[in-house]
Parts: C-alpha cells; sequence; structure tokens
C-alpha cells in the first residue's frame, strides 16, 4: 500500500484531464488515469488564477501532480468523459515531509 505523510491511500480516484483535442462536434476530450488516493472533509479558502475567491469542502491525497481545472470521480469509473458526479480540482497544493521533499499533492475540491 502506498502512504503520503504517513496516511494510507486507501482508496482510488478516476481523474479527467482535458486534452488540447477536440472531436468532430468541437468539445473536449479527455485522458483517464485512475490514482489511489485517501479523502480527507475540511474547508479552505483560496484565490483562483483570475482572482476569484474558491471555498473547497473536501481535499484529496494523490502521489501524482494533477493539473488544477481537472475533473474528478470519487472510485474507478468505465466512463471515458466526465460526468455529472464529477468535481473540478480546485486547488494543487505540493504535501512535503520534514526535509523538504516532495511527498504527494493535495487537490482541493
Amino acid at each position: 500500500m502506498e502512504y503520503i505523510a504517513e496516511q494510507p491511500l486507501n482508496q482510488v480516484v478516476t481523474i479527467f484531464e482535458k486534452s488540447d483535442v477536440t472531436n468532430e462536434y468541437n468539445e473536449p476530450t479527455y485522458t483517464k488515469k485512475v490514482l489511489n488516493c485517501a479523502v480527507f472533509q475540511g474547508n479552505r479558502k483560496t484565490i483562483g488564477n483570475t482572482g476569484q475567491e474558491i471555498l473547497s469542502t473536501a481535499k484529496v491525497a494523490v502521489k501524482t501532480k494533477v493539473p488544477i481545472r481537472s475533473m474528478l470521480y470519487l472510485g474507478e469509473t468505465t466512463d471515458t468523459v466526465p460526468g455529472f458526479d464529477c468535481q473540478e480540482v480546485k486547488n494543487v497544493s505540493r504535501i512535503v515531509n520534514e526535509w523538504q521533499e516532495i511527498e504527494g499533492y493535495w487537490l482541493w475540491l
């Protein structure tokens, strides 16, 4: 089992990353990957890229960096595009250990 900061990554999420390619209907296409994670509840207020205030209600710990604005589904899915039950990744921050080495990333939803 994988760990981040001694927290077990005992759940999975499906990440949908928007690609630069569109389909024949000019809709975005996505690449999909399934990652081990740990999910935590918590509120955090941040400022987004365009200066707007964002209130996140949960954070997810993963080992791999995920782009902001990716879509996240809690669990594993066979869908190839994000559904209505997906949430947008609003902020990403590094998780470091006491030696300032990167252990993983917090995804704020």
